[in-house]
């Protein structure tokens, strides 16, 4: 709701396998995901969705510690991923996908 409020167009998912038919139907500018969803996690949504849509950006949402080895995990076979640490204030993320998509917040 608060990147639509900022004039942004969003797709909502609840689960990682919506997310991938979503996407795939309607190829979005960015993929905004927590890290630790059920069945696949954000990071597997990412590379799914970087081979089909290899311009799409990629902000990954986490809260837990236990994620870093899941990066390490995906490095060492050439995906790489920032990871933001949840929580964060609404504005600063914001600020953060309008940077990475290079438009004004």
């Amino acid at each position: 709701m608060i990147f639509e409020l900022r004039g942004f167009e969003c797709m909502k998912a609840y689960n990682a396998e919506v997310a991938l038919e979503m996407a795939l139907a309607t190829p979005p500018d960015l993929l905004l995901t927590d890290v630790m969803l059920s069945r696949m996690n954000g990071i597997q949504l990412a590379i799914e969705l970087g081979k089909s849509i290899p311009a799409m950006k990629v902000v990954l949402l986490s809260g837990q510690a236990s994620t870093a080895q899941l990066l390490e995990d995906q490095k060492a076979l050439g995906h790489e991923f920032e990871i933001l640490a949840k929580p964060i204030h609404p504005m600063e993320l914001i600020e953060y996908v309008s940077q990475r998509l290079n438009i004004q917040a």
